[in-house]
């Protein structure tokens, strides 16, 4: 389905019940561009990672458990879902309740526009205004 086409859909169909029809075209555009979504990364970098890392918790890991974490950390991209690799090496080495993976399962998620989950890109007036007609 093209841009276009998507656009129109999410206007006419409003499947979120974002009271499309009762905007302006300048409504729309800023509500569909407006960062009220939320997804889980679809990637994160080692450093991304090492942020979420409880210094405190990093301090009681082993000497090879350190290793393993630098060498994991290394990684130039991972995928941080739920159950993906990531979060089991993390959950391995931390343990399941600890600080550091509490704070990755918040760090790999991202705030996104209703724009940006379509794969619209930036929402203009004019493209709401083509879009209705």
């Amino acid at each position: 389905m093209g841009r276009m086409s998507s656009l129109k859909n999410e206007i006419n169909l409003d499947p979120l019940a974002r009271g499309y029809s009762g905007m302006t075209d300048e409504q729309v555009a800023s509500d569909i561009n407006n960062e009220y979504r939320s997804r889980i990364k679809l990637v994160m970098t080692g450093d991304e990672i090492a942020q979420s890392v409880d210094g405190t918790e990093y301090s009681a890991l082993t000497d090879l458990e350190k290793q393993i974490l630098h060498t994991f950390l290394a990684k130039q991209e991972m995928d941080p879902k739920e159950g993906g690799f990531a979060q089991k090496v993390i959950t391995d080495l931390f343990g399941g309740g600890s600080v550091t993976t509490s704070s990755l399962a918040s760090d790999r998620v991202e705030s996104i526009s209703r724009a940006k989950e379509l794969g619209l890109g930036l929402v203009k007036v004019g493209h709401v205004t083509e879009a209705r007609l």
